[in-house]
């Protein structure tokens, strides 16, 4: 019983800070913040930018090699807005509209974009690269669902939703959409070549500083690290030899 008053006493006082943050828990979102980067092939930099604009979350995320050359972009744009939930309390909602993804594979350039249907409950991925000047394009269905994130916005999209905080009291469910596809699969071994993944999304341990979060793909789990404020500080994806951690803000 005192493990469970002593979290739940951690998590109201987190969840009352994101409360009195002006724009409804978003200042410790926007900005632009610096990350170490770390695969199997080596160390980088990575920067997200965040931005809330036109009620939109647009982010744009980055990884640069060690002489600064630009590897890795992705710019993802999702819907922002609100809904009832069961209680008939106005909530936040994030649902994901558009992105963009290029990647560098043996020195060609490989691209990839989105683009949700809303009327055909359908994500239309258009994608080129290497020798191929043809451009490929697919629809795939949306099946129902409460939670939807790009893979790349994850930590906002959790953040902005109270999503950290309904975690830690039962398990959530997700369905993550891959703004890299269909170059996941080429990126990230032992994964589905499909465009979205049905996720669940638990606490996994906290302690005065941070909190620990479990992101369960089915086969592999990612693991979210978030501060005192429930701000992203860390992701480590140990079965793909991942980890991202947070260096400060630009």
């Amino acid at each position: 019983m005192k493990f469970f008053l002593v979290f739940f006493f951690l998590i109201s006082c987190a969840q009352l800070s994101l409360n009195r943050e002006e724009g409804g828990t978003l200042s410790s979102i926007v900005g632009t913040h610096i990350f170490s980067f770390e695969d199997y092939t080596g160390t980088y930099r990575l920067t997200r930018e965040v931005k809330l604009q036109g009620g939109k979350l647009i982010s744009r995320n980055k990884i640069f090699s060690s002489s600064g050359s630009e590897l890795e972009t992705t710019v993802a744009v999702s819907l922002v807005g609100t809904k009832e939930n069961k209680s008939g309390r106005k909530v936040i909602s994030i649902l994901p509209e558009a992105s963009q993804f290029s990647v560098w594979f043996d020195k060609k350039k490989y691209f990839s974009q989105s683009q949700l249907i809303r009327d055909e409950k359908k994500i239309e991925f258009k994608y080129q690269g290497g020798d191929s000047s043809n451009i490929n394009k697919d629809k795939y269905n949306l099946n129902s669902g409460t939670f939807f994130c790009y893979f790349s916005q994850i930590p906002d999209c959790l953040k902005l939703q109270n999503l950290l905080v309904l975690s830690a009291k039962k398990t959530i469910q997700i369905y993550v959409i891959w703004d890299n596809f269909p170059y996941n699969k080429d990126q990230y071994q032992g994964i589905n070549a499909e465009p979205v993944t049905l996720a669940s999304l638990s606490l996994d341990k906290y302690n005065n500083n941070e909190f620990k979060y479990i992101l369960d793909l089915g086969n592999q789990v990612i693991f979210y690290t978030f501060d005192k404020k429930l701000e992203f500080t860390k992701m480590f994806w140990v079965s793909q030899g991942i980890s991202m951690i947070k260096q400060g803000r630009e």
